[in-house]
């Protein structure tokens, strides 16, 4: 929890037991929350959010400056509620002490989620999906054009807005000649979800793909880094990491080991993940701790059956 503690704690809160860095923690707020400039060392929307919400109630102008882009529904968000924010390139900005005022938010589909369908869609042949009123916030949908750069059939259609969160279609058929790409430092804050699933992908392209900087991926719900290289292993794939980097060389036409067991780690990402390697081959795949799932997507499997049959 350092990263989320540490500027906190220069804004004036306190964190019991003092100098612990992982959960479970006791939180003591001040009504004297300090406003805070904070260069963050990653890019990191939840990290950026901590600090905005807090200084929506701290006296003065809280910024938050950032290595490469995240997301940012929570700037987006905070003035539909009445508090007005500052919105750049890598930075966002708050003015406090500031009051919230009650409104009604329309969630557009979750781009994240939508990604494994999109994904699945692309590798299982004859497939053909529309993915409606899903959010397609610049910011989230980087998983769309890394796709498009590995050469595969997909489409994007603005129908609407939710506040300023632009929503609508996302079309994409099955495509048979993949190839590898680079996915450059600062892309990897759009994407940093959907890597796995994104890795997966590129197992059945041609050539090597390239995630640079996914180092954050360690900090997950699980080593999500190295989960990903061991999953690949056991689909027969070559993929290592070079620092912060990992390098998948796919291969066209790849054939799932039959009888092969997956293991999530009890990570939802990797399970869906998983699963797709089974619906995309043509033996089975034992996806293990697949309950996992419910945390982000408790019918993922329903949707994928009947999507399949």
């Amino acid at each position: 929890m350092r990263r989320i503690t540490a500027p906190l704690m220069k804004m004036g809160v306190r964190f019991l037991p003092e100098g612990r860095e992982t959960l479970p923690l006791t939180v003591r707020g001040t009504h004297g929350l300090r406003a805070l400039t904070y260069d963050a060392p990653m890019a990191s929307a939840q990290l950026k959010t901590a600090v905005l919400l807090a200084g929506v109630y701290a006296k003065g102008t809280t910024t938050v400056n950032e290595p490469a882009p995240s997301r940012n529904h929570t700037e987006l968000m905070l003035p539909e509620f009445g508090v007005s924010t500052t919105a750049a390139n890598c930075t966002a900005g708050v003015t406090g002490p500031q009051s919230l005022a009650a409104c009604e938010v329309h969630v557009p589909g979750d781009p994240s989620s939508a990604a494994f369908l999109v994904c699945a869609a692309v590798l299982k042949r004859d497939s053909a999906i529309q993915v409606e009123n899903v959010s397609l916030n610049t910011a989230r949908i980087g998983f769309t054009r890394t796709l498009e750069r590995m050469g595969a059939e997909v489409s994007v259609q603005r129908t609407g807005a939710a506040g300023k969160e632009p929503f609508g279609t996302i079309s994409v058929c099955y495509t048979a000649n993949l190839h590898g790409c680079e996915v450059p430092a600062e892309k990897i804050a759009s994407i940093v979800d959907e890597v796995p699933v994104l890795a997966l992908v590129a197992a059945f392209a041609r050539g090597v793909t390239v995630f640079r900087e996914v180092g954050e991926l360690r900090v997950k719900e699980t080593d999500r880094l190295a989960a990903v290289v061991e999953g690949l292993a056991h689909l027969g794939v070559e993929a290592y990491i070079d620092g912060n980097d990992l390098y998948v060389e796919g291969q066209p036409g790849l054939a799932v080991p039959e009888g092969v067991t997956l293991d999530s780690k009890g990570d939802h990402r990797l399970a869906m993940t998983w699963a797709l390697a089974g619906l995309t081959g043509n033996t089975s795949v034992c996806v293990e701790n697949f309950d996992a799932v419910r945390i982000s997507y408790p019918q993922f499997l329903e949707d994928i059956e009947r999507l399949a049959r």
